[in-house]
């Protein structure tokens, strides 16, 4: 998104799809031809609570709503907890 403030930020110039493809192409090193064409052009349900997971939150959609949380490894939780009592 940076990328995309940079070029087009306080300006009235507009992106496109394939400019967007392209871009996260060459960001993720892999084709997003597939993506776009299932869940952007195409009518495959985002599975977003995969995708999301992969960011380390937890996304549940429920009644049409989307609630997220994030996950805490046993790790984390230890240092959080031992943050928080000092």
């Amino acid at each position: 998104m940076r990328h995309f403030y940079t070029k087009y930020g306080g300006t009235n110039n507009n992106y496109n799809l394939q400019e967007l493809m392209d871009t996260m192409t060459i960001l993720s090193n892999k084709s997003q031809q597939d993506f776009f064409n299932k869940y952007i052009l195409g009518t495959q349900k985002l599975p977003i609570e995969d995708y999301l997971s992969q960011a380390g939150l937890h996304a549940e959609l429920q009644e049409g709503k989307l609630n997220l949380s994030m996950f805490l490894s046993a790790e984390r939780a230890n240092q959080r907890s031992l943050l928080l009592m000092r």
